[in-house]
């Protein structure tokens, strides 16, 4: 009786393994009630981005990339899209574009469709804030449940379409006195369930003449 229970305990582990390991990468369209979703699991590689089908991808699409890991997310990977909401879920990516020298990087190809940029419960966001310069239509950016932020005056560099911040249940691990500073268009900013102690006014948008609310908890 205990070797059948231990041989069924052993395979029932080897299985769990072999579906953690062996996880497919796939794709698959999804109509929700207020958005229209693409949805990309498990891509371990460059390669993995042609299971995309860009010709049938809905228009203003809400895509979603998750639970994958890739050294680089190819300057390509968006090309041919028309995405309005990017969403990246439990995904680790050391760098964004082609590892060739002056490689664009991956979200040149939305820059004129993307509005809303989401990191959430994953290693890191962006080594530099400054390669989101080119989402000349970004209006919204979240970071939620991130293990590593740094709130760094490169912020700055965001485009000036940019209307909401919001950093959620995160650890911060650096905030520069102006990180927000420049970034006059801003209508809300949100710190919320993270391990910073204040916000100076040094910080926020200076001056700060569309700032409606500001939730820091």
């Amino acid at each position: 009786m205990f070797q059948s229970r231990l041989l069924l305990t052993l395979a029932v582990g080897h299985l769990m393994v072999l579906g953690t390991v062996h996880a497919t990468p796939s794709c698959r369209a999804h109509l929700g009630f207020r958005n229209r979703y693409y949805i990309c699991g498990n891509f371990r590689s460059a390669s993995d981005f042609a299971l995309i089908e860009r010709s049938r991808m809905p228009r203003d699409a809400y895509f979603i990339l998750k639970d994958s890991t890739l050294d680089h997310l190819p300057s390509a990977a968006f090309s041919g899209t028309t995405i309005s909401v990017l969403e990246f879920k439990n995904v680790s990516v050391n760098t964004y574009g082609d590892p060739a020298e002056n490689a664009s990087s991956s979200f040149e190809a939305i820059s004129s469709t993307l509005r809303r940029l989401i990191f959430t419960r994953q290693p890191k966001a962006v080594e530099s804030w400054s390669l989101l310069h080119c989402l000349k239509r970004l209006e919204s950016l979240r970071v939620e449940n991130v293990e590593r932020v740094n709130l760094t005056s490169d912020f700055n560099k965001l485009p000036l379409t940019i209307t909401e911040i919001r950093i959620e249940g995160s650890s911060v691990k650096t905030v520069d006195p102006d990180w927000l500073s420049q970034l006059h268009g801003l209508r809300s900013v949100t710190v919320r369930g993270t391990n910073i102690s204040n916000i100076t006014r040094s910080m926020l948008p200076r001056p700060a003449p569309k700032l409606r609310q500001l939730d820091i908890s």
